[in-house]
Formats: structure tokens, sequence, C-alpha cells
């Protein structure tokens, strides 16, 4: 009976000794992942930032290029407006004998 009251006072003692140990463990082991998580959200916040501000630029890229396009197009509406233009003053001018039309060349000045 004395060896049974021992062995379970020691057990008593080894249980407590193992569930302090095992207490210390799973703590540190929780304070590392929490140090894990706010280190790991910051970083998240701070790629947040970044995607933010090439969202931004890509925006202000897009608004760009949109204005050179819609320069582009009125610049080729007006060279189309300027081509019909002298294609129409160049035929007058041939209706009235000033130009003679060659095949080689645009057109060649006869008089003034």
């Amino acid at each position: 009976m004395n060896l049974i009251k021992i062995f379970f006072d020691k057990f008593k003692i080894y249980f407590f000794v193992a569930f302090i140990l095992a207490f210390t463990y799973f703590y540190f082991q929780n304070q590392s992942l929490k140090t894990d998580l706010k280190i790991k959200n910051d970083d998240l916040v701070e790629q947040k930032n970044i995607n933010d501000l090439t969202i931004k630029g890509y925006e202000q890229t897009l608004k760009v290029e949109k204005e050179i396009a819609a320069e582009k197009a009125i610049t080729l509406e007006q060279k189309i407006e300027v081509a019909k233009t002298t294609s129409r003053l160049k035929e007058a001018v041939i209706k009235r004998g000033e130009i003679k039309q060659d095949e080689k060349s645009n057109f060649t000045i006869v008089t003034f």
C-alpha cells in the first residue's frame, strides 16, 4: 500500500511538471505564431499599398494613352481633310490649265 501511495505521489509531481512544460511550450509557440502573423499582416498591408499605387499609375497611363489616341485620330482626320482639299485644289488648277499633269511626277508648275 505504501508503494502505491509513493507511486501516485511521484506520478502527481511528474504529471504537474509535464503539464508546466507543455503549457510553457504551447505559450511560447503561440507567441511565436502571433509574431509571425503580425509580420505577415504588415507585409500584406505594405503589398496592398504598393498594389493600390500600381493601379493608380496604370489608370493614369491608360488615361494618357486614350488622350494620345484621341489626338492621333484628330490629327489623322486633319491630314485626310488636308489631302482632300489639296486634291480638290490640284484638280481646280489642272482645269484652269496652270499645271500640266505628268504621270512620272505629282505635278509640274507651268505658269503662275
